[in-house]
């Protein structure tokens, strides 16, 4: 059995598809631009979770990203004694059948499933069938529950080190695009409480900082040292304004490069009332000296309320 590495695992493709036949790989196609006719973005993202993971243990790792069943079962077959699968929940079918092949061929092996397919694997399943298929259902911020299970310091800063890029283009200029983006997580979660999110109840309503501004920039200035044309970074978080003082920081930091500041710029994702109270601020010019070069804002259906919805 090996025990000094472990196998971190995307669902086995096919996946299954969207309506309209959209993909899963495809975030931009398939939420941020969708329905934009020919400016909607057709685009390709990694299983990033999954690079952080690996990068924040002291262990080396097997990475599979969007793997086929033989290659798959090619890795289980070698008996490791961690293997973690990061999901959503339209991949649950698909899971147990990886799970159930990992206890057939790798009975000693402990399975850890994570992000929000676990999240619905927890609400649907009882007890007796996630033991059945599963030994760890990992809710929460992952890298500390990792490091946790082996044994490592758990509070040393998480890296995010030069991951794989990503990438988008308009349909009609490439339908294949190259890898020209960056991608960073800034923080997980939100104090938000809005009673439909997903991401409020994984986290318990706090947001976990897993970059601070200083963190942040040092990691677009590795970005930009290893990739001398790389001019975005797509960066996760719930709504950077409702952290105003990481902005503010982030402003100071990045304004202190110059090359930064003529050659790069980020995605940010915000809500129009953070937004707006922080323009109230400090203004509206604050955003761009931020890197901020475009902001991606979610709106909640105006008949969300006729189904019971609310937001706070």
């Amino acid at each position: 059995m090996i025990t000094n590495r472990i196998l971190l695992t995307t669902p086995c493709y096919p996946y299954p598809s969207l309506p309209a036949n959209d993909s899963l790989t495809d975030a931009t196609g398939q939420r941020f631009t969708h329905g934009d006719d020919i400016f909607s973005l057709v685009s390709h993202t990694h299983c990033y979770a999954n690079h952080i993971l690996a990068q924040n243990i002291n262990i080396p790792a097997t990475l599979l990203e969007y793997p086929r069943w033989n290659n798959f079962i090619e890795e289980v077959d070698k008996e490791y004694a961690m293997i973690g699968i990061s999901a959503f929940p339209v991949h649950l079918d698909m899971v147990m059948k990886m799970c159930t092949y990992i206890r057939e061929k790798s009975p000693e092996t402990k399975i850890l499933l994570g992000s929000y397919g676990a999240q619905a694997f927890a609400a649907q399943y009882d007890e007796e069938t996630k033991k059945k298929y599963v030994d760890h259902v990992v809710l929460g911020e992952g890298v500390r529950f990792l490091r946790e299970l082996l044994g490592e310091d758990t509070d040393r800063p998480i890296q995010q080190k030069v991951m794989p890029k990503c990438g988008g283009a308009p349909a009609f200029i490439n339908k294949y695009p190259k890898g020209g983006l960056g991608f960073l997580v800034t923080g997980l979660g939100c104090p938000g409480g809005c009673d439909f999110c997903a991401t409020t109840e994984m986290y318990k309503k706090k947001r976990i900082e897993l970059l601070s501004p200083d963190d942040f920039v040092n990691h677009v200035e590795l970005y930009r040292k290893h990739f001398k044309n790389l001019s975005s970074i797509f960066v996760i978080e719930e709504d950077h304004f409702r952290h105003p003082r990481w902005l503010t920081k982030t402003k100071e930091r990045w304004e202190k490069n110059p090359d930064l500041v003529k050659n790069v710029d980020w995605t940010g994702f915000g809500s129009v009332d953070f937004i707006w109270h922080y323009a109230e601020n400090y203004g509206w010019d604050a955003i761009p000296e931020t890197g901020m070069g475009a902001v991606f804002i979610g709106v909640e259906s105006k008949f969300a309320g006729e189904h019971g919805y609310r937001k706070v």
